[in-house]
């Protein structure tokens, strides 16, 4: 389809925003023209289901467009503007240079946010600048590379209302403290070992489990995957939630994997019976091959993203007695809610260890002189 052919076909589809047909459509892909508004109406009716329709729809109008950019306004410009008080280097200006970040803990934003453009980075950083100031958030490592994929489709005011807005359901898009972070991370680790013990195994022999994760929670695949797939998750995610990228990440490590070691994929995202042997992948000559593989593979023109869409939402499994679907949303929670009490009770060993190592230091007989 042509970009107008697309807008006609989507529009005419979601209308009466049926969820079900709006999940299918989404899945399918939104149109790019479309993305500013789609997304930010998928945000809006996910964190206030309790409101009618028509209150996301009003953020896929002009008028809508003109009161967030005012609103957005308000807080760098005119008398008593709360953020050039506090960083006046950052007035808006589509030539300054940021001097400083707020990286919400993600580790490789000021590496990646080097190749931007000096606007791109002075308009990244103002919106991140923004958020910290409003949301009083200190870790959240998915909010910097949200807020660079937003800036491709959106205006800064509607990046910043975006993320504001998630900010009011964040346990549905992303974890905001270091334990949760975590906890997303060993989760995701522990559903992949229950539909694909033999997938897991492999990425713990490589030692590429938290790396992936990391790629999965910290950057949203950008790391891993081209822009226009990226940006399909993120359609999704819009409105799916974090659920999406645990289903994409689970996709993906199998594809992969299996595509690595010549197992055979149907075109129903499917795995035949064929059995691999994952000892002969070694953490010393694979690992520092899998992650370039996996770009070189994603980026190669056998790459099939629709097939890993139907991977993610089918069954996973193979034979009659082994197909498991992907847990429901509740099961998911309570793994995240296991792991976060893991975290804490290991974080509460060390401290006891460590108490108890300087009691016992300070007790300790001093020598005769």
């Amino acid at each position: 389809f042509t970009f107008p052919e697309e807008r006609r076909r989507f529009r005419r589809n979601v209308t009466g925003e049926d969820p079900v047909l709006l999940k299918g459509m989404v899945r399918q892909g939104i149109p790019p023209p479309l993305r500013c508004a789609v997304w930010l109406s998928n945000i809006v009716q996910t964190c206030h289901p309790h409101q009618p329709q028509k209150m996301s729809h009003e953020y896929r109008t002009l008028a809508k467009v003109r009161i967030l950019d005012h609103a957005y306004d308000a807080l760098w410009h005119g008398d008593g503007a709360p953020l050039p008080q506090s960083k006046p280097e950052l007035v808006r200006s589509q030539s300054a240079e940021p001097t400083s970040w707020v990286t919400f803990g993600n580790p490789t934003l000021i590496e990646q946010a080097g190749g931007y453009p000096p606007s791109g980075q002075a308009a990244l950083q103002r919106v991140l600048f923004a958020l910290e100031f409003v949301l009083g958030v200190e870790h959240a490592p998915m909010i910097p590379t949200l807020v660079t994929h937003f800036l491709g489709s959106m205006s800064e005011s509607y990046a910043f209302t975006a993320v504001r807005e998630m900010a009011h359901h964040s346990a549905w898009y992303w974890p905001c403290s270091q334990a949760e972070d975590v906890a997303h991370g060993r989760a995701f680790l522990d559903v992949l070992s229950k539909l694909h013990p033999t997938t897991a195994a492999t990425l713990e022999i490589l030692n590429a489990g938290e790396k992936f994760t990391r790629a999965i929670f910290h950057d949203v695949f950008a790391s891993i995957l081209p822009e226009e797939y990226t940006l399909r998750i993120v359609d999704i995610y819009t409105l799916e939630g974090t659920k999406s990228l645990f289903r994409f990440g689970v996709a993906i490590a199998v594809l992969f994997l299996k595509d690595w070691k010549g197992v055979k994929v149907h075109p129903t995202g499917a795995l035949d019976d064929q059995e691999v042997d994952i000892e002969r992948y070694s953490a010393d000559t694979d690992a520092d091959r899998f992650f370039p593989k996996l770009k070189e593979w994603s980026h190669s023109d056998m790459f099939n993203f629709d097939l890993i869409v139907k991977k993610a939402y089918g069954i996973h499994g193979r034979g009659v007695r082994k197909r498991y679907r992907f847990p429901r949303r509740p099961i998911l929670s309570r793994i995240l809610k296991l792991e976060e009490d893991r975290y804490f009770q290991a974080a509460n060993d060390d401290l006891s260890t460590m108490t108890t190592t300087a009691a016992t230091a300070s007790t300790r007989a001093l020598p005769l002189i």
